[in-house]
């Protein structure tokens, strides 16, 4: 029995190491050394770059996430072999890529904002079909068929401010305060059917509710 549980798992170990060198013949691999160990760096994205740092065990290898390779890669500019350097400042530009990201997402928000507003200009508080006992009110953007596009608007000095545009396009949309402060929306599209939304964030946000 013992050398039954030896043999099974000798075998399950040399799976796993026939594995892990079959995924490095065939990724675009550079072995290098930092600090008298030796590491992998693999591209394991297929149409993109995507690199993963590997520590050379004794026949396996050890995958660093990515704040353990941060930890041991404190100074790249030591390597000799520059496409390995090249390679690492790539990964290590992931952290700013995200970063990059997330300002293109804010700043497309933000251009997007600035659009409403200046659509709001061709309106006036007559436009509005105001919400009673509230600053708030709707207005009709735009008119495709049977569809509307509603802006939810906040008056102020007889300015329309946006606030957020209305998930649905029904041509036939009322509000209302709750007494507990919810603002509540009807929509009546041209059959018939109403849907009902609620914001329970002043109107950033409308959801769907019974």
């Amino acid at each position: 029995m013992f050398i039954s549980l030896v043999l099974i798992g000798i075998m399950f170990l040399s799976a796993y190491f026939i594995l892990i060198m079959s995924i490095f013949a065939f990724k675009d691999n550079e072995p290098f050394t930092y600090k008298g160990e030796k590491y992998y760096i693999l591209n394991e994205g297929w149409l993109d770059d995507d690199y993963e740092i590997y520590r050379k065990k004794i026949i396996t290898m050890d995958k660093l996430n990515f704040d353990e390779a941060k930890k041991t890669f404190k100074n790249i500019s030591n390597l000799t072999n520059e496409d390995v350097k090249d390679k690492l400042s790539l990964y290590f530009d992931k952290d700013k890529q995200i970063i990059r990201s997330q300002k293109t997402t804010a700043d497309e928000k933000s251009e997007s904002y600035l659009s409403e507003k200046e659509i709001l200009k061709d309106f006036s508080l007559r436009d509005v079909k105001l919400i009673a006992n509230s600053p708030y009110g709707l207005v009709e953007a735009d008119r495709a068929g049977a569809r509307s596009r509603w802006f939810f608007v906040e008056v102020i000095d007889n300015k329309l401010n946006f606030i957020s545009e209305i998930p649905d396009t029904s041509p036939d949309i009322s509000g209302e305060i709750s007494d507990d402060g919810l603002i509540l929306l009807r929509c009546k599209d041209v059959n018939g059917n109403i849907d009902f939304y609620k914001s329970e964030d002043l109107g950033q946000t409308f959801k769907p509710t019974d």
